[in-house]
């Protein structure tokens, strides 16, 4: 008798990693990518004392959840991957110099942190499934909706 359930919802809702560790990393990938995204735009222009003091605040958020993380390098390489995606778009429809810098500095970046991990023969300290799942989603979204929470939060205060 074949199983209607697994056939109809498959394996959507296993577990991608039985480690709670990487489902904490998948939280802050995006917390992290927006107060650091913040943060780096809000130290590249001058701006007034108050809009100062939140990118200040910004960039304490970003090495928080950075110290947060267990393996640091996944959420440096997902955000600097991101980043880089976003600038070289940006490059292709607006040549400005600044998006050029950028966009250099953040792949440079990445691939100087792919050499060393290669280099040092790195492996995660979990263990992944292949594909994601709908859990990994739900993570990916709460985490979401977590840093804009705080970033509302700190630019209210």
């Amino acid at each position: 008798m074949p199983d209607w359930k697994r056939i109809i919802v498959g394996e959507a809702f296993d577990v991608t990693s039985k480690d709670v560790n990487y489902y904490r990393d998948l939280f802050l990938l995006w917390p992290f990518l927006l107060f650091s995204m913040i943060a780096v735009s809000g130290l590249w222009h001058t701006s007034p004392g108050l809009e100062r003091i939140y990118t200040y605040r910004m960039a304490v958020c970003a090495v928080v959840a950075l110290l947060l993380a267990k393996e640091r390098a996944v959420l440096l390489l997902g955000s600097l991957s991101y980043v880089g995606l976003k600038l070289g778009i940006g490059l292709i429809f607006i040549h400005d110099w600044r998006i050029f810098v950028g966009f250099v500095a953040t792949a440079g970046t990445a691939i100087l942190l792919l050499k060393s991990l290669r280099e040092r023969n790195w492996k995660l300290s979990y263990s992944v499934l292949p594909g994601h799942r709908v859990i990994d989603l739900a993570v990916g979204v709460a985490g979401l909706l977590a840093g804009i929470l705080v970033v509302t939060l700190c630019k209210t205060r």
